[in-house]
């Protein structure tokens, strides 16, 4: 997929203000980040939703800490 819909709102949806609440513009960033990295993979032949980046290959893509990026993945999915 060369690109999604990014809904003009999402910063007022209330999972992502607790987001930002407790992880700041960093928690927002990996957030869309992974989501760009889903829909990069997705195909009209290929649904799959899943990461294939492990926490180590973002957090240096993206300057973070490894662990970091776990736990913000970690609140992301609870």
């Amino acid at each position: 997929m060369r690109w999604f819909k990014h809904d003009s709102y999402a910063s007022n949806d209330p999972k992502l203000e607790k987001l930002r609440m407790k992880y700041g513009v960093e928690g927002y960033g990996l957030y869309f980040y992974c989501l760009e990295l889903i829909a990069r993979e997705v195909t009209s032949k290929k649904y799959t939703f899943e990461l294939e980046h492990d926490s180590e290959i973002i957090a240096h893509n993206l300057k973070m800490d490894s662990k970091k990026v776990e736990e913000i993945l970690m609140y992301c999915v609870t």
